[in-house]
C-alpha cells in the first residue's frame, strides 16, 4: 500500500474517533473535536498539475460543497524555493513558493452522507490516477539508478553502494505496486466499462 492510501486511512480513522481536519502545514496536522464519523476524507495526488488547473480542480470542488487542504511530500523550511517535476504535465514541470510547491497532496473532505464519496469515478480514472504517481516513483528510481552508477564508478564505497541498492529496492517495489494495481485496473475496466 502506498503512502496516500495510509494517510486517507489515517485521516478518515480520526475523523471515526471525533476529530476534524482543520488545517495543515508542513509539519502537522490540526484537528478539532467534532462528533464521531461526521466527516470523511479522500487523498488525490495534484503534484502533476500547473498551477491554473489545480486552481480550477479546488475551486470545481469548494463549489461542490467540500472543503481541500493541501499537503506537501516532503518537509522544506524555506523561501523563495522551485523544483523542477520531471514527471508532471505541461505547464506542471516548474513548481514554486507561489504555485504549486509543497501542494503536491490534496485533501478532499466531505460531511459523511448517505452518498458515495469517490474522486475518481471509473476504472480509466483510477488508471490514469494510479499511472501519475508511479511516474514520480520512476523518475526517483531513474536519479538513484544514475547516481548509483556515476558514484560506483566514480569511487567504489561499499556503505554508500550499499545505501543506493536498499534505496532503489524500496523504489523498485513501490513502482511494482502500482503496477500491478495498474494492471489490475485495466482489467476491471475492460469488463466492467
Amino acid at each position: 500500500m502506498g503512502g496516500l492510501e495510509t494517510q486517507e486511512k489515517w485521516l478518515n480513522k480520526m475523523a471515526g474517533q471525533g476529530w476534524r481536519l482543520h488545517k495543515t502545514n508542513p509539519i502537522y496536522y490540526d484537528f478539532t473535536s467534532c462528533e464521531a464519523n461526521t466527516y470523511e476524507y479522500r487523498l488525490d495526488f495534484v503534484a502533476l498539475y500547473s498551477n491554473q488547473k489545480l486552481a480550477n480542480y479546488t475551486q470545481l470542488l469548494l463549489e461542490q460543497g467540500y472543503n481541500c487542504f493541501f499537503k506537501n511530500l516532503n518537509i522544506n523550511f524555506s523561501l523563495g524555493k522551485m523544483r523542477f517535476r520531471p514527471y508532471a504535465e505541461k505547464g506542471g514541470h516548474l513548481a514554486s513558493t507561489t504555485g504549486t510547491y509543497n501542494k503536491e497532496i490534496l485533501i478532499i473532505e466531505k460531511k459523511r452522507d448517505e452518498e458515495s464519496f469517490d474522486i475518481h469515478s471509473n476504472y480509466r480514472d483510477i488508471v490514469k490516477w494510479l499511472i501519475s504517481i508511479r511516474r514520480i516513483y520512476l523518475a526517483y528510481l531513474f536519479a538513484v539508478t544514475v547516481s548509483a552508477i556515476f558514484l560506483i564508478w566514480l569511487a567504489y564505497n561499499i556503505w554508500l553502494t550499499f545505501a543506493l541498492i536498499i534505496g532503489f529496492g524500496i523504489l523498485l517495489s513501490i513502482v511494482l505496486h502500482y503496477t500491478r494495481s495498474i494492471v489490475l485496473y485495466k482489467r476491471k475496466s475492460r469488463i466492467h466499462e
